[in-house]
């Protein structure tokens, strides 16, 4: 599955290991790989998770990426059609009962999402206002 970049960004460098890095340091020596690299616009990422990149991120903030095959494409508009709409459902029930939520960590995830999916108002916040975002 392909996705290409529509910026300029930083990536996880796939030639950067975790296990390496750590031998290096415990062997006392530098590890040369670094963890993140720059990668121009029209950079071509192949992972089964490339869909997610052309998705809105982050308080609906615009794709990263447009989708680079037809297994891509296909991801994405399932995600934008049946998935995405069914989770927006379910945080928005799940706001619904907020004040049945014991752990203030349980409630400051939900209203992040509710925020980021646009369905938290003024009066959603109300209950939770001890709970410091």
């Amino acid at each position: 599955m392909k996705c290409r970049f529509l910026t300029d960004m930083l990536i996880l460098n796939p030639l950067w290991s975790q296990a390496d890095s750590d031998a290096a340091k415990r062997a006392g020596v530098h590890y040369f790989v670094p963890q993140e690299i720059e990668v121009a616009a029209g950079y071509v990422v192949d992972d089964p998770q490339a869909w997610m990149h052309c998705c809105p991120g982050e308080m609906n903030s615009a794709p990263i990426a447009e989708s680079g095959d037809e297994e891509c494409f296909a991801a994405v508009k399932l995600w934008m059609e049946e998935k995405r709409p069914a989770a927006i459902k379910l945080i928005a029930a799940q706001l619904d009962q907020i004040d049945s939520l014991k752990n203030p960590e349980d409630k400051r995830r939900l209203l992040a999402m509710g925020r980021a999916y646009g369905l938290i108002g003024k009066s959603k916040e109300k209950p939770a206002a001890d709970v410091k975002p």
